[in-house]
This record gives C-alpha cells, sequence and structure tokens, in this order.
C-alpha cells in the first residue's frame, strides 16, 4: 500500500474514473479504520499519503466525494487534511 501514494503523484495524468474506482476505495477502507485517530503510526502515514497524493490530484472533488461517506470517515479525512 504505500507504493500507491508515489503512484498518484508520478501518474497525475490518469483518468478521474480510474482515481475514483481504484484509488478512492483505498482511501475509505483507511479513513474507516478505527485505529486512526489512535496513533496506529503504520495505518496513519499511508492513509496520509494516500490522502495527501488523491487531495493533490482530485482537488476539493475529494471532499465531495467524501461528504457521502460517514461521519468518521469525513471527520479522519479532514484531520489528515488540516482542511
Amino acid at each position: 500500500m504505500p507504493q500507491l501514494a508515489p503512484l498518484l503523484e508520478a501518474q497525475r495524468h490518469l483518468s478521474p474514473e480510474v482515481v475514483e474506482r481504484y484509488a478512492l476505495p483505498v482511501l475509505w477502507s483507511f479513513l474507516e479504520n478505527k485505529a486512526l485517530p489512535v496513533r496506529s503510526s503504520s495505518v496513519r502515514t499511508v492513509a496520509t499519503k494516500l490522502a495527501s497524493a488523491l487531495y493533490e490530484v482530485m482537488g476539493t472533488k475529494l471532499k465531495k466525494c467524501a461528504a457521502s461517506k460517514p461521519p468518521r470517515v469525513q471527520e479522519n479525512l479532514s484531520n489528515i487534511l488540516g482542511r
């Protein structure tokens, strides 16, 4: 999983459909993880890198996509992005 964020950063030309279909489900899975706020360092590190890379690629659309997810996901995403 740690290889996913650099892949996204390197492949900015990926279609939004590809990002939404393959990368977002991975991010949602990490953000639903109850261990995330408890400093599970490996999960938090990967989730942070992936969320940051996705935000670079998607911009505010990432938050729009998160709006349909459970409150825990939205809160964790906001905490990670600091926005």
